[in-house]
């Protein structure tokens, strides 16, 4: 079970339920019917994941994943939006505003759960997260370089537990990507 929750929002009953069914017995969940409800809903409870529908009252999806990775207190929350709307450009669009996957409805459940297990149980590398990267312990710095890993931008700072799981992902070990620099004061 993940330790924080996954927010649902959708505004169809049925769909709630059958995404309950799907992942209650792995996951603690919380539930939104609208796309207000979504957002006081993620501030509140900070979920693992967003799983969202793009059709609801008062706002719709897009304008809610728009919000999220606006707002600094939700930007690092992903999101997977579950449709009906399944044309090419109903997904690009929802990539456009920052999802991280798309879901058809009518959902498959094995799917659902092998992305929901994808998404929670992964760091996420985002862009900026690695190339030349100094990271702090007590006393002392590291100038990190990871050679040849271009998919993760430019500079970023990242913590040392974080660094070592982004290195190990890509078949690295800390020893091999970490050289000395000078100590800092």
């Amino acid at each position: 079970m993940t330790r924080r929750p996954l927010l649902i929002a959708d505004d169809e009953p049925v769909n709630l339920s059958v995404l309950r069914r799907i992942l209650a017995p792995e996951h603690e969940l919380v539930f939104a019917r609208s796309g207000l409800d979504c957002l006081a809903a993620a501030r509140k409870h900070h979920p693992a994941l967003i799983l969202l529908d793009v059709q609801m009252p008062d706002l719709d999806g897009h304008a809610v994943c728009r919000r999220l990775k606006a707002d600094p207190q939700t930007a690092d929350i992903p999101v997977i939006f579950v449709s009906a709307l399944s044309e090419t450009g109903d997904e690009a669009a929802g990539f456009e505003c920052g999802a991280v996957d798309y879901i058809a409805k009518p959902v498959s459940p094995p799917l659902v759960r092998a992305r929901v297990r994808r998404d929670t149980t992964r760091d996420p590398i985002l862009p900026g997260d690695a190339v030349a990267t100094s990271l702090w312990s007590p006393g002392s710095a590291l100038e990190v370089v990871l050679v040849g890993v271009p998919q993760f931008g430019s500079e970023a700072a990242v913590d040392a537990e974080r660094f070592r799981r982004i290195v190990e992902r890509i078949g690295g070990t800390v020893e091999t990507a970490v050289t000395p620099a000078t100590t800092m004061v």
